[in-house]
């Protein structure tokens, strides 16, 4: 996304080091035949990459990416490894804190 005029970055906010996007997908159950899942990958891929789609979403702040099945499965391994951290040791803080403690 973009940068917000008036709004400070996460650092500025006195949390360096933190990264984080929002994504939009399209998902297949997993029994989907590969050559279905490459060929709707590949209309899709044609349609987001359009100078017309870019520009309307370039318009509301964000940015536009496709690319192949395995390089989104790959991204959203990642994904969940780092926000799956986060989750277990903010669900470690709460039982914590439940318990008095944690702050």
């Amino acid at each position: 996304m973009r940068e917000q005029a008036g709004s400070r970055c996460t650092a500025e906010s006195g949390l360096g080091g933190v990264e984080a996007s929002a994504f939009g997908a399209i998902r297949l159950v997993a029994a989907t035949p590969q050559p279905l899942v490459l060929q709707l990958n590949q209309h899709l891929v044609s349609a987001i990459n359009t100078p017309e789609f870019k520009e309307q979403t370039a318009a509301n702040g964000s940015e536009v990416g496709g690319d192949s099945p395995e390089k989104f499965a790959a991204f959203l391994r990642a994904e969940s490894a780092k926000w799956g951290k986060l989750i277990k040791n903010m669900k470690t803080w709460r039982q914590g804190r439940d318990r008095g403690d944690a702050p």
